[in-house]
Order: structure tokens, then C-alpha cells, then sequence
């Protein structure tokens, strides 16, 4: 959304909290089982710093509906009174406790194409906050943490049982036998591995496989194949 810099009318906004965008709140009440009755009382997952348990939503989701809905529009936003930067605030409609102002939802992608906008952000800005192969998180925080998005259980096939069988990313030698994340286990990659060598022992994947397996060999017309060498290993090409 556009505070449409050229409006010198409109206030500074730095550390207030955005609460609202046409009625549809931006946070929500972080509610759980209760630590005295687990499994059968809930409560308002409270601490001193956040006493009403206020949560914001993931942006990405919360506005999703506004920018399909109201694109090239304004939009009535509700901001707190007053700069609140790292505390959390919750919607409360009292007079004086927030701020209204009329702004304009700008285009998330380019028209008729999937390519995020320019005017929002600039060619890398959007990796600048993920880890990469080289860094401590992307090892430890396992496929779970955005940042360090990354394949976990890869070349699964289902089994006789009804499981499945497949390989940990991390794994040395790809066996068909999944192993448990363990930093201290040494049929894994460690961390030295990846600050050394990331670039010849990470394998890329396919449709969930690794590329030299996911991709078939191709006759070269002399009755050899033709490969590239991807991550230290054989990529069959096309």
C-alpha cells in the first residue's frame, strides 16, 4: 500500500502498528492448552511483554484478499495512535487509540505475469534474508525455518508395508534408509562440510529425487550418454 509519497499531508508512520485494512484485523489472540489442564482447558497464551497474547498474522496470507479485491484502490487502514515499534497492540476501537488514513494498494506482480513488482522489490532483495548453504542456520534449523528452505526426505519410494523409504538430504551415501537429523551423527553432512565443500556435496532435486537420478540418460547417437557434472555428481541431460 501507497502512502503516496507526493502527499505531504499524511503523517510518519515509522514504529505504529498497523491493525486493520478495510475492517479485516492484522493480528490475532495466540490461544493454547492451558499449562494446568493440557488436553482440557485453553487459555490466552499471555507474558509480561504481550499480557493480551496479541500474535500478528503472516502478511502474505492476512492481506492476500486485499490485494486480489482492492488492487489500484483505496483502502481504509487503521494504524495505532502511536509508535509502538516492538510491543505488541491489539484492536481495542477506543477513540484516540488509532489512526485512519485512506491509501492505495499498489500491484504485487507486473501485469498478466506471475514476476513480483519492481516499485516493491528490486532484483535479490527478496534471498537478502535466507540463509545460505554456508551459514550455521541453514544446517541447523533443519527444512522447517523459511529461511532456510531447503529438501529433507528426497528419492522416497513407497514400500511393500505401505511406508516409504527414501534418503535424508544430508546423508553421505544415499541408502533407501532415512536418517534421523543428528548433528553428531557422521553418516551426515557436518557443518565444516558445508562451509568447505557446499557447492560439490549438496545434490540438486528433481521432482524429489536427485538430478542424476530423476534425469535418464540420453543417447548421444554414438551409444554413449551425455552428462553434466551438478553439485559434485552426474546430471544426465537432455
Amino acid at each position: 500500500m501507497d502512502p503516496s509519497a507526493g502527499d505531504r499531508g499524511l503523517p510518519d508512520l515509522s514504529g505504529h502498528r498497523l491493525l486493520r485494512v478495510e475492517g479485516q484485523f492484522m493480528m490475532t489472540q495466540a490461544i493454547g492448552p492451558s499449562p494446568a489442564d493440557v488436553n482440557g482447558q485453553s487459555v490466552v497464551l499471555a507474558t509480561d511483554d504481550n499480557p493480551h497474547g496479541i500474535a500478528p498474522l503472516e502478511w502474505s496470507n492476512s492481506l492476500a484478499n486485499i490485494l486480489r479485491h482492492h488492487t489500484g484502490k483505496k483502502v481504509t487502514c487503521d494504524f495505532t495512535a502511536e509508535a509502538v515499534w516492538l510491543d505488541q497492540a491489539r484492536w481495542t476501537g477506543e477513540d484516540g487509540s488509532y489512526l485512519t488514513l485512506e491509501l492505495e494498494v499498489q500491484p504485487f506482480f507486473e501485469a498478466d505475469t506471475a514476476v513480483i513488482s519492481p516499485a516493491l522489490a528490486q532484483p535479490g532483495e527478496l534471498t537478502q534474508g535466507l540463509c545460505s548453504p554456508w551459514q550455521n542456520d541453514y544446517r541447523e534449523c533443519s527444512c522447517y525455518y523459511w529461511a532456510a528452505a531447503r529438501p529433507d526426505y528426497v528419492n522416497v519410494e513407497p514400500s511393500a508395508s505401505g511406508a516409504s523409504r527414501g534418503d535424508n538430504w544430508l546423508q553421505r551415501e544415499r541408502t533407501g534408509n532415512y536418517i534421523a537429523d543428528d548433528y553428531v551423527d557422521q553418516d551426515l553432512w557436518h557443518y565444516d562440510d558445508l562451509f568447505k565443500s557446499w557447492e560439490t556435496i549438496l545434490k540438486f532435486q528433481i521432482g524429489g529425487r536427485d538430478a542424476d537420478r530423476a534425469l535418464p540418460h540420453r543417447d548421444s547417437g554414438n551409444g554413449d550418454s551425455t552428462s553434466t557434472q551438478t553439485g559434485g555428481e552426474s546430471e544426465q541431460v537432455y
